[in-house]
């Protein structure tokens, strides 16, 4: 199993803007992704990149001109040899999406099974020591925050409150006809 061609598809998605820079930064990543150790690239289709429709409860469009965001996918046809070698380029990489096309069957070998299951444990044993650290700064955050918030200085003078009025409701309702306020006459 060790030197065993593997033919794969895999596709890479992108999100960004503008459409021009997202497009541009998809040719660089296909073109070093292509020119990995071991890795041949036999097709490539690339996607243009489209726009996200971003909408609100009443649908209307909530991005503003030059702010939308869009996405796209590459499809690439590759082969590899090994399994563990595609494994390297799904962790280096990460790719929304695998699919191998042949062989239609392994014959795992233990040491190619051990390295496979070693390499997922070392990058599950990365993600947590990530995650244990972002918590932890968080906590200091917060707690520096709260520290900060205690030392400062207690305004004696009463500030006026202004109140805050957030609908809600549908656009029907926004459009009911509001009760005249009556008027004292002096």
């Amino acid at each position: 199993m060790r030197n065993e061609k593997i033919n794969a598809t895999v596709i890479f998605e992108m999100m960004g803007r503008p459409q021009e820079h997202l497009k541009e930064t998809m040719e660089k990543f296909v073109e070093t992704f292509s020119q990995e150790k071991g890795l041949i690239l036999s097709k490539k289709t690339v996607h243009n990149p489209k726009k996200i429709e971003n909408k609100d409860a009443q649908g209307n469009l909530i991005a503003k001109e030059g702010d939308e965001l869009f996405s796209m996918f590459a499809e690439l046809d590759i082969e590899v040899e090994g399994i563990i070698n595609l494994l390297f380029i799904a962790f280096k990489y990460l790719p929304s999406h695998i699919e191998i096309v042949s062989p239609e069957s392994f014959n795992l070998d233990n040491i190619d099974f051990n390295s496979i299951i070693n390499e997922i444990l070392a990058k599950l044993h990365n993600y947590d020591t990530i995650a244990k650290s972002a918590l932890m700064n968080n906590q200091v955050l917060a707690s520096k925050i709260k520290e900060i918030m205690n030392n400062m200085p207690k305004k004696q003078e009463k500030t006026q409150q202004i109140p805050l009025q957030i609908s809600y409701g549908s656009k029907d309702e926004k459009e009911k006809p509001k009760a005249k306020k009556s008027r004292k006459k002096k």
